[in-house]
């Protein structure tokens, strides 16, 4: 569990920052709700998680926190906003990189598989 709490602060302190990103970064101004919107909705669902997490780790926080990491990665060209100005789209995609890599991250530390794979095999 010890080895876990790093996976969960740095996941806290990312979505901490997409919570806050469109209001301390200028050029969130001009890319309109949807980017807006998007970074502050990744950001809570991700603290929210990594707070969770912090308290009772489970293996399906990771899943889900893989695949906001996936979802933010994709979000600019999915809502619209990866031609209006390079500092959103970078910060959902690197953010998104790197919530991605530290889910998996957990993941491997723990060897599980996705629910699915789970299932087939009882």
């Amino acid at each position: 569990m010890r080895s876990q709490r790093w996976h969960h602060g740095l996941m806290l302190l990312s979505g901490a920052w997409l919570l806050c990103s469109p209001l301390l970064l200028p050029a969130y101004d001009g890319v309109g709700a949807a980017a807006n919107w998007g970074s502050h909705m990744a950001g809570a669902a991700i603290f929210v998680l990594a707070s969770i997490a912090l308290i009772r780790p489970r293996p399906w926080q990771a899943w889900v926190s893989l695949a906001i990491g996936c979802w933010l990665i994709v979000a600019p060209l999915a809502l619209g906003f990866s031609n209006l100005t390079g500092v959103a789209t970078s910060n959902h995609i690197l953010v998104g990189i790197l919530i991605g890599l530290d889910a998996l991250g957990l993941l491997a530390l723990h060897g599980h598989r996705p629910p699915a794979q789970r299932a087939d095999q009882h």
